[in-house]
């Protein structure tokens, strides 16, 4: 048995057919109606105007494929779809297929976005897609994980955080933040370092010289000057609430 969510299929609608749907539609809304009719037809036309809304294609996706990913203005980033489909393909099978998908929904994708890109001496790219009940996966090189922001403990400091490391190209510390995220520095041997950060990602490539074991924490500045931090060298006791 699977518990993965069924998407149903969207209806063929051209835009004009669908803009002409909707103006009839609310229009029925708001003609008068006798009166021991009128809140039951409301109730009707209603249900069917948000039926139709949400699954008619518009610009090619539709309002409930958008409901569904439960992302709001975390996926409206501006970064481009990604160059490399079938990595997120892939990570998305093995990631499900692997038994880690328990409170990740279903995965998306096809809504993949490069979120940084030629980052660090191996050009490295940062690529993420969202899932069906607002977690998001991320990787580099398709190794990575998924994460809710929104929920205990990552809303608690507005940041997920990966280390990737490969023989080639070092070690790199990176991941995702929540969209009140304006800065995001690295400490090392007590020294903080600013990272790259744009379109809800983060990254730093450590220099050759910095072993991992050498990182202490992560500092996040939220849009409201707070600060919150991760410990790296330690056990993280995040707060509750």
């Amino acid at each position: 048995m699977s518990d993965h969510l069924v998407e149903l299929p969207a209806p063929v609608m051209s835009e004009a057919t669908f803009q002409r749907r909707r103006t009839h539609l609310l229009a029925e809304i708001e003609r008068p109606t006798p009166p021991q009719r009128r809140h039951a037809l409301a109730a009707v036309l209603v249900g069917g105007v948000l039926a139709l809304l949400a699954f008619a294609p518009i610009s090619g996706a539709s309002l409930g494929h958008r409901l569904v990913s439960g992302l709001g203005s975390w996926w409206s980033t501006t970064a481009p779809p990604t160059t490399n489909p079938g990595e997120a393909q892939t990570f998305g099978t093995g990631y499900w297929e692997g038994g880690s998908h328990r409170f990740d929904g279903k995965p998306l994708p096809g809504d993949a976005k490069d979120l940084l890109s030629n980052l660090g001496p191996a050009g490295d790219t940062i690529t993420a897609f969202p899932t069906s009940n607002g977690s998001v996966c991320y990787m580099i090189q398709g190794a990575g994980t998924c994460v809710n922001l929104q929920m205990w403990p990552w809303k608690t400091i507005g940041f997920n955080v990966g280390i990737f490391g490969t023989h080639d190209g070092g070690t790199r510390v990176f991941g995702i933040t929540d969209a009140k995220v304006r800065a995001m520095d690295i400490e090392i041997a007590e020294v903080e370092h600013p990272m790259i950060l744009g379109n809800h990602a983060f990254y730093y490539h450590l220099p050759p010289s910095v072993h991992e074991s050498d990182l202490q924490q992560l500092t996040a500045t939220w849009s409201d000057g707070s600060t919150h931090t991760m410990p790296l060298d330690r056990h993280w006791n995040p707060p509750h609430g």
